[in-house]
């Protein structure tokens, strides 16, 4: 039987799997996923790729960290409801060179039986995006009252949407 997790549990499961990620622990990151687990990268550009199932994502972590050996996530915020986590961070990294960088962005999981089950596409803040959303961004929501109905909602329940927003931004003007 199935179950939904309750937030303390999301929230263990997600502590737990970014602790094995900034110690590359692929054994670890794997015992945290389902079978039927889909993760879905930002990259390559626009729409990413999508990995289905243990072995396909497995693949993948393996190839991540064997090709960035010193990559680290930093937790920034993390908000969890139910089954569902977003967590905004910091990746960070040194290349080849020795020259160091990092992105910001948000990850949103959706964990089953104690397990990550779905980890879509985040937001990766890239600079020029980032300078985007500076720009003030248009919200894209349809109809417009549902965005403004949201943004109250935000508003009363304030601590609880702290790292979540339900807005689309256009950022192509």
């Amino acid at each position: 039987m199935t179950q939904t997790a309750d937030t303390a549990t999301t929230l263990d499961v997600i502590d737990r799997f970014n602790e094995a990620f900034n110690r590359h622990d692929v054994e670890a990151i794997m015992a945290l996923m389902t079978n039927d687990v889909v993760f879905e990268n930002t990259s390559p550009r626009p729409d990413g790729e999508r990995y289905e199932g243990q072995k396909s994502v497995r693949s993948f972590w393996e190839q991540f960290f064997s090709g960035t050996p010193s990559a680290r996530f930093e937790t920034e915020d993390i908000f969890a409801a139910d089954d569902r986590c977003t967590v905004r961070w910091i990746y960070n990294w040194t290349d080849a060179e020795g020259k160091s960088g990092h992105v910001r962005g948000v990850d949103v999981f959706s964990v089953r039986d104690g397990q990550v089950a779905e980890n879509p596409p985040g937001i990766v803040a890239r600079a020029p995006l980032a300078r985007a959303f500076k720009r003030a961004a248009e919200p894209v929501c349809q109809p417009q009252s549902l965005c403004r109905e949201r943004q109250q909602r935000g508003a009363r329940t304030r601590g609880q949407t702290r790292a979540v927003r339900s807005h689309i931004y256009r950022l192509d003007r």
